[in-house]
């Protein structure tokens, strides 16, 4: 079974067992998001996984009144190559998509182009893996897990899974174009032993983030025989193609980021293997005063799935500030995470998905979990009781999450969590929050009522992407991806 070659697969069986073996209307009709008047974009590559990952994107701050500067970005992680990508077999890619009522108008990004070589193996590297914009008028990066690197010396010949990532310029014209980094450099990783005892298989960019302006956090799970880690990278000098290339020496990249066998150091947390900590990822500017939050999940991190806060000392030197751990063994708490305000106290909350979560009790059972923290001044999150939302059996409730900003105009911010297993096709749950911190459901959009799409619907929810007013009408929208190469958004 490949799932049990953690060299090839980095042991993330529920990760690809997700992805291969995983509802148009509303189950009731809210303020703002309206099921019934979707658009809809089909993947031209069938079985691409088109929607793996999904990002609403402007290409302007300020776009006027049209739509031209609105783009639909889907990631497509098994799509084939493209003629200028010799030698690679599905190698992955990106499209975008203008806001039109045609379904099959989506356009791939001519990026990653050159050969594949033994060298720079793009076969397989699911380019679209994760994909963020960084916001209105900026920049998206998504990446490519999977990629490898061959090594040589005078006795061993290893492919490493160290992955990649790519910036996508999204400031200008109406389209997104890729800066373009030199080849993978070798020095890093050649100056390590071949095994997997350090960073040759992280498969960064696992998972990936923008921390503000100026960096970005790529997931790295299979760091440090997959304990895990992240990579937190500059982006002072775009010029500066080297500043993007995860593996040259110019990159702000903190291996201090992630677990150590180090005990005595108090400014690193220990973890054991197999924790998998940077499978999610995310940051904060407000979630702790006066700081930036790193933050990483360790869904395999104590059995149960665990969560790290990071903070920067003296502007380098990464400090734990706050762990939680998950409720039960197998939960995969941490496998998801996102900060956003939920109360209006202009001070982030944390949610955490722990999809795999199951509880059975006098009210019935309960499969997968969404934690909700709400900052209180003083305390750390460990030190709150978060509120917790349960899914359906085997719904794998908490798969993903992603804030929606202030939908229903109340002054508070709302969220969707995606359950892309529950029966029959995946179900996508919206929620309120309150001044008080506690939220409520408010809507279920069901996958079932999208089978004029296609009747074979597969993980509906499995990516969401919200926040932006994609259509200029004041209020935010949501990008629901699937694992049937097409993409819902619901506005």
């Amino acid at each position: 079974n490949e799932c049990n070659r953690k060299i090839i697969s980095l042991g993330l069986c529920m990760f690809y067992n997700t992805i291969f073996d995983l509802n148009r209307a509303s189950s009731t009709y809210g303020y703002n998001l309206e099921g019934r008047l979707p658009l809809f974009k089909r993947g031209l590559d069938p079985h691409s996984t088109f929607g793996f990952s999904v990002a609403l994107h402007k290409l302007a701050v300020d776009p006027g009144n049209g739509l031209e500067k609105s783009l639909l970005v889907v990631g497509s992680p098994t799509a084939g190559s493209i003629t200028s990508q010799t030698n690679a077999v599905k190698p992955g890619g990106i499209y975008h998509c203008p806001v039109t009522t045609n379904s099959e108008d989506c356009t791939r990004v001519k990026m990653d182009l050159g050969e594949s070589t033994k060298l720079n193996n793009k076969t397989g590297q699911w380019l679209g893996v994760s994909l963020k914009s960084q916001g209105p008028g900026k920049y998206l990066i998504t990446c490519a897990h999977r990629h490898s690197v061959r090594l040589y010396t005078k006795v061993h010949e290893v492919e490493q899974l160290c992955g990649k990532c790519f910036l996508l310029n999204g400031t200008s014209d109406n389209k997104l174009t890729e800066i373009r980094p030199e080849d993978v450099d070798n020095r890093f990783i050649g100056s390590r032993q071949p095994d997997h005892g350090g960073v040759e298989y992280a498969q960064s960019g696992t998972s990936c983030t923008f921390v503000g302006d100026g960096e970005y956090l790529m997931g790295g799970p299979g760091m440090w025989a997959w304990t895990g880690g992240m990579f937190d990278v500059e982006m002072a000098d775009l010029e500066a193609t080297e500043a993007l290339d995860l593996f040259t020496s110019s990159t702000a990249m903190y291996e201090t980021l992630g677990c150590f066998k180090n005990e005595i150091d108090n400014r690193k947390v220990k973890c054991d293997k197999d924790s998998y900590l940077g499978f999610s990822v995310a940051s904060s500017k407000t979630l702790i005063p006066d700081q930036t939050t790193y933050i990483a999940g360790a869904p395999r991190g104590n059995y149960t799935g665990s969560v790290v806060l990071y903070q920067k000392v003296g502007g380098l030197i990464p400090m734990v500030a706050d762990t939680l751990m998950g409720e039960f063994i197998g939960s995969s708490f941490g496998f998801s995470v996102e900060a956003t305000d939920l109360n209006g106290d202009g001070v982030d909350d944390l949610l955490v998905g722990a999809p795999q979560y199951y509880e059975y009790s006098n009210e019935g059972k309960h499969g997968g979990a969404v934690y909700v923290y709400i900052s209180q001044a003083g305390k750390k999150l460990s030190q709150t009781q978060p509120q917790k939302l349960t899914g359906k059996l085997d719904s794998f409730f908490g798969y993903s999450i992603s804030p929606l900003g202030d939908i229903d105009q109340d002054g508070f911010g709302d969220f969707a969590v995606g359950a892309p297993h529950e029966k029959p096709h995946g179900k996508v749950y919206i929620f309120r929050g309150s001044a008080d911190g506690a939220v409520k459901e408010s809507q279920v959009f069901d996958g079932s009522n999208f089978t004029d799409i296609t009747t074979d619907i597969k993980g509906f929810g499995v990516s969401l992407s919200g926040v932006v007013d994609i259509d200029n009408n004041k209020y935010p929208d949501l990008l629901v991806g699937t694992l049937s190469d097409f993409v819902v958004l619901l506005r």
